[in-house]
């Protein structure tokens, strides 16, 4: 994506949205590093003509540095490129190689996993089967948050503010759920001190109980993007028992693809989601 500033200068939608985000995170206003004129979701224009002449340009591959047209790249590092990062052969009998394609031969021709004996074989596996089920637990524990008997959602927004130090955090309006009452905050880098000068951003959020409560109650939480949000997460599932004197789960992960994504949501005044709970007296 490419975009213009009411002057015409043209930035690339990263670095926009990087510009937006620091700014956020900075308290100050937006500006065009060029002329510094004010720029803000509203007050720039997508150049589909840049768009179009950037496509025909060469670019070079991020692992051979040879250029190519743009749409011709992609093929190119996924399928043609000799130094393009594969995985050894062996790799499903536990081999932890990975190097460029070219280099791929050489190595499975004298790979030690194809001397290793069958036990040292099951150990490798077995780190592998540990590996893959935890990255499907993610999922499995979304799923099942889904179809638990005492489960609610909501539509939250989360709202920007200021605290004493002026640093940024997030958080919704207070929100009713088990005949209590809830809110969500949120915070980047964890309240880290200077987050504008970190190119590694995360958001971390905690759901905390804003009544009274008699017994304990274990809450499975999720955030998942609201409809029409084009916000790219991956499910992840919390827990945490509540109590009288237990009554904030700590800071979880917002579970965003990555940093850009993150830049991304600051680069807006503020953001919806969808909160997902069950719930379990002990």
């Amino acid at each position: 994506m490419k975009v213009e500033c009411r002057r015409g200068h043209l930035m690339c939608g990263s670095c926009f949205y990087d510009l937006l985000a620091d700014a956020r995170l900075r308290n100050m206003f937006p500006t065009c590093p060029t002329c510094e004129a004010d720029i803000s979701m509203s007050k720039v224009f997508r150049n589909l003509t840049a768009e179009e002449v950037t496509s025909e340009l060469p670019r070079e591959c991020q692992y051979c540095s040879e250029k190519f047209v743009y749409k011709l790249l992609d093929r190119h590092e996924r399928e043609e490129c000799e130094k393009r990062p594969a995985h050894c052969r062996y790799s499903l009998i536990g081999c932890p190689w990975l190097g460029p394609w070219v280099a791929a031969s050489e190595h499975e021709g004298k790979c030690l996993y194809v001397t290793k004996s069958i036990p040292e074989i099951m150990n490798a596996l077995d780190e592998l089967r540990n590996k893959s089920e935890n990255e499907n637990n993610m999922y499995t524990d979304a799923l099942n948050l889904l179809h638990h008997k005492h489960v609610t959602f909501v539509e939250l927004r989360f709202k920007p503010n200021r605290d004493d130090y002026s640093q940024l955090y997030f958080e919704t309006s207070t929100f009713s759920a088990f005949g209590q009452e809830w809110v969500l905050d949120a915070t980047v880098n964890d309240i880290e001190g200077d987050p504008d000068r970190s190119f590694q951003r995360f958001i971390m959020y905690q759901l905390s109980l804003k009544t009274e409560i008699c017994s304990e109650m274990e809450i499975s939480f999720s955030i998942m993007k609201s409809p029409h949000s084009s916000i790219r997460m991956t499910p992840r599932t919390y827990k945490h028992i509540f109590s009288q004197h237990n009554t904030a789960s700590g800071y979880k992960d917002l579970p965003l693809v990555d940093s850009d994504e993150c830049n991304r949501l600051l680069a807006n005044c503020d953001f919806k989601i969808r909160f997902f709970m069950s719930a379990r007296l002990i």
